[in-house]
């Protein structure tokens, strides 16, 4: 495991792929940024004869087996079909959907918390009104710089919620977010999780609003076709994409 702000940690896995003597090494990142340098610290201390990753034409060449650069449009895990032809791989021959399985204690735990959610916005029978879907918001990023103040979470679920008064509504975060998740979960009338991961792995989640792009590899996992994938920095409004039709849906009045 690498520890990117310690300098012992790059030194001690240096030391650790020089010993083992690796013949490939593949990138499996490949929107790296235009300047890095990880990898190539890494790879250069595997001395790994075939250095495998997405570089295209740039200089210079941390990879001497160069495949397409992904064009950042397509899905990622389109992009990551070409780092398997320098294996002789046929790409267009191989299902490449991604698949997680989950326990039925797993199942059974998250539907748990989707029927509290539920139980806190029921309408009478008969009643409910707008959006019924299953929201998951979780309010973690994977640096604190991309990290939404928690009042635009709030602004931006207080106008979800007035377009489905009976939708369901999770709210997660990290641990040392848990006062922040209590705040905007009360805020909009949703259930406050800790267990991040009874709540992240149920399958019948329908919508999910977060910035944090790892999510929706795990939603591509468990095979939800409706995704919320991200939130404008400029605006309150969340993009609902339905990935098997490809139409794009804003939860927003107009």
């Amino acid at each position: 495991m690498l520890e990117r702000n310690s300098f012992g940690s790059y030194r001690n896995l240096m030391k650790k792929l020089r010993r083992e003597r690796y013949t490939v090494m593949v990138d499996g990142r490949i929107n790296n940024p235009p300047i890095f340098t990880s990898t190539p610290l890494l790879m250069y201390a595997g001395r790994a004869r075939f250095r495998v990753g997405a570089g295209g034409d740039r200089k210079p060449r941390i990879y001497n087996v160069s495949v397409p650069e992904w064009n950042r449009v397509d899905h990622y895990m389109e992009g990551s079909k070409q780092l398997a032809i320098p294996f002789g791989v046929d790409s267009q021959s191989v299902d490449w959907q991604p698949e997680i399985f989950l326990t039925d204690e797993e199942r059974s735990r998250a539907e748990e918390w989707w029927r509290k959610a539920r139980e806190q916005v029921m309408a009478p029978a008969g009643s409910a009104t707008g959006v019924t879907k299953r929201l998951l918001v979780n309010l973690s990023a994977s640096e604190a710089k991309r990290r939404w103040p928690d009042g635009k979470f709030t602004a931006t679920l207080q106008a979800a919620r007035a377009l489905g008064p009976n939708m369901p509504i999770i709210v997660i975060g990290l641990p040392s977010e848990w006062e922040s998740v209590n705040e905007v979960a009360t805020a909009v009338n949703g259930l406050p999780v800790k267990h991040r991961s009874c709540a992240m792995r149920s399958r019948w989640w329908e919508l999910r609003f977060g910035l944090h792009t790892g999510y929706e590899h795990l939603t591509r996992g468990i095979g939800i076709p409706e995704t919320v994938t991200s939130a404008s920095q400029t605006r309150a409004q969340a993009v609902c994409t339905v990935e098997h039709t490809g139409r794009d849906h804003r939860l927003e009045r107009g």
